[in-house]
């Protein structure tokens, strides 16, 4: 299913993903909405994703640290753009750990130059994160 999910189109530069059952069970024969919500709620125990089903959207927890979106140069703006685009406080707050993550881990690898194009403001609040987790 992670695989699955990894491989949409949809899929945005922030790692976040409409959230359809349905639609993610018709990509395999003999799969159902109920097999797919199954295998995403492991997912979910298991920390690889974070769903909001009040707002039908998945987010693959590492997609902005492992992708490497952010070590590219101007992919900061298209990340800001797809984390404007999601309407889930509670997706909103794990995709703003994962930048904070990211950030702290950026740091000690000498940066990530995506990390430059996201809004002072944002950035601000990564930034307060990160230093809340690395404490």
């Amino acid at each position: 299913m992670y695989d699955t999910i990894l491989s949409q189109p949809g899929l945005s530069y922030a790692g976040v993903l409409d959230y359809i059952p349905g639609r993610l069970a018709s990509l395999a024969k003999g799969n159902s909405a109920k097999k797919v919500e199954a295998s995403v709620e492991k997912l979910v125990v298991a920390r690889f994703v974070v769903v909001d089903e009040a707002t039908a959207e998945l987010l693959i927890r590492s997609f902005v640290r492992h992708d490497g979106v952010l070590a590219r140069a101007n992919m900061g703006k298209a990340v800001a753009r797809a984390y404007g685009k999601v309407l889930s406080p509670k997706v909103r707050n794990a995709v703003l750990d994962e930048l904070a993550r990211a950030y702290n881990e950026g740091e000690s690898h000498s940066g990530l130059s995506g990390f430059a194009d996201i809004e002072p403001d944002a950035m601000a609040d990564v930034i307060e994160r990160a230093e809340r987790i690395a404490s």
